[in-house]
């Protein structure tokens, strides 16, 4: 009974860990215009470089507050100063915003795919 119940606070304590830790998607607007959406890592220690061209989903880095030089790879600046705007690859960020992926919607939209 015991070995149930630590193997059952162990499941669970490895897929809140998970949770915590897995990829975040946002969706940028830009203030040229165009919108990207990129994945931020919470403990990534790799971005994807400038000149990536693959169609993907950009992984980024998000700099520290102080931060104010420029990089060769994905990156998020932010700063706790209000008059300093954030910024993507030397771009002024309009709009930043998490997005929420839902397995049952993925599993949704296969079936439906998959239906026609």
């Amino acid at each position: 009974m015991s070995e149930t119940i630590l193997i059952a606070l162990i499941a669970c304590s490895v897929g809140f860990f998970n949770d915590a830790n897995k990829p975040k998607q946002y969706s940028l607007e830009l203030a040229s215009g165009k919108s990207e959406n990129i994945l931020i890592e919470s403990n990534g220690k790799y971005a994807c470089p400038t000149y990536c061209a693959t169609e993907h989903l950009h992984t980024a880095l998000m700099c520290k507050p102080e931060c104010n030089h420029d990089h060769d790879a994905y990156q998020v600046h932010t700063s706790l100063l209000p008059q300093k705007k954030i910024s993507f690859n030397g771009e002024t960020v309009l709009a930043m915003e998490r997005v929420q992926t839902s397995t049952s919607k993925v599993k949704r939209v296969n079936q439906t795919l998959a239906s026609k």
